[in-house]
C-alpha cells in the first residue's frame, strides 16, 4: 500500500517536531480540514489532522466497513492511555465514525456530550486487496469555542503534545488492525468498541420507516450495519429488526434520528 510522508510546506503550522517522526512513519499531517461536502479549509489550529494508509493491504475477505469501527477503537484507547489523568476522560464514539466526548462546560449529570473528531476512509480496490487510507481529524489543544482533548484534563495531568499524541494513535491503530486482519471483527474488538460507544439501548425514530420507533441493539458482526429492533408503544420490542448500511444513513445522536443521506 501507498505510505504517505509528507508535509504540506505552504502551511505555517508549527510542525518542526513533527518532521522528523513522519518521516519514519506511515501518516501525513495535514492543515487543511478533510471535509465530507464542502472544499478543504484550514481547520482551528491547532487541530490535529491526518491521514493513515496501512502498511499491509486488506485482503477482500474482511469487509471494509469494519475500518472506521476499528479505527474509531484505537483513537479512544490511545487518548485514554495517553498518560496520568487521561485514563478517565469520557470519550465516546458515535457511529458510525464520530468521536465525541463529555461537555467539560456542563454539568457531569447532564451528560451532554460534544464532537471533537471524525474518521473518513477512501478506499480502492485491486488485484484482490481494497487499498485504504484513512483521514483522522481530532480537537487536541484548540482554543475556545471549540471543545478539545485540553479543556476536559484535571488539574495534575500529563501536558498534551501533538507529536506524542499522534505516535500513540498510530501505533495503536496498528496494532488493532493486525488483530483484524487475523481476526476479523472478534469478540474481543466487539466489546471494545460497545465499552466507548454512545447508542446501547437508544431509542430512536427511523425516518425512512415512517417514523417508526426502535431501539438500538448493536453492529452486525458481518457487515458492520447497526442493528435495531421496532419497538411499539410501551417501548417494548415487536421482534422486526433492522439492519442499516452506515453509508446510507446518518444519525442525529440527540434527536434519536437515523435518516437517509441525501
Amino acid at each position: 500500500m501507498f505510505i504517505f510522508a509528507k508535509l504540506d510546506r505552504k502551511s505555517n503550522y508549527p510542525q518542526t517536531l513533527l518532521l522528523h517522526f513522519l518521516k519514519a512513519s506511515k501518516a501525513t499531517l495535514y492543515t487543511s480540514k478533510l471535509q465530507k461536502s464542502s472544499p478543504l479549509r484550514p481547520p482551528p489550529l491547532p487541530c490535529k489532522s491526518f491521514s493513515y494508509s496501512p502498511l499491509a493491504a486488506l485482503a477482500a475477505s474482511r469487509p471494509i466497513v469494519f475500518l472506521q469501527y476499528i479505527a474509531a477503537i484505537a483513537v479512544v484507547e490511545a487518548i485514554q492511555s495517553y498518560g496520568r489523568g487521561y485514563e478517565n476522560l469520557q470519550v465516546k464514539l458515535k457511529w458510525p465514525n464520530d468521536i465525541y466526548a463529555l461537555d467539560p462546560t456542563k454539568p457531569a449529570s447532564e451528560k451532554s456530550y460534544v464532537k471533537i473528531g471524525g474518521i473518513l476512509s477512501q478506499c480502492g480496490y485491486y488485484d484482490g486487496n481494497y487499498q485504504i487510507i484513512l483521514g483522522i481529524g481530532i480537537n487536541a489543544v484548540n482554543p475556545r469555542p471549540t471543545t478539545s482533548i485540553s479543556d476536559m484534563l484535571g488539574e495534575g495531568a500529563a501536558p498534551l503534545h501533538l507529536e506524542t499524541l499522534l505516535a500513540r494513535i498510530l501505533t495503536r491503530i496498528e496494532a488493532v488492525y493486525a488483530q483484524f486482519r487475523r481476526e476479523g471483527f472478534s469478540a474481543n474488538l466487539e466489546s471494545r468498541y460497545y465499552r466507548h460507544w454512545l447508542h446501547t439501548g437508544q431509542e430512536i425514530t427511523l425516518e425512512a420507516e415512517a417514523g417508526s420507533k426502535a431501539r438500538v441493539l448493536g453492529i452486525t458482526r458481518d457487515w458492520g450495519m447497526l442493528r435495531v429492533e421496532e419497538t411499539d408503544r410501551d417501548g417494548r420490542g415487536t421482534g422486526r429488526i433492522w439492519s442499516l448500511q452506515s453509508d446510507e444513513n446518518s444519525f442525529d445522536y440527540w434527536k434519536g434520528l437515523v435518516r437517509r443521506k441525501e
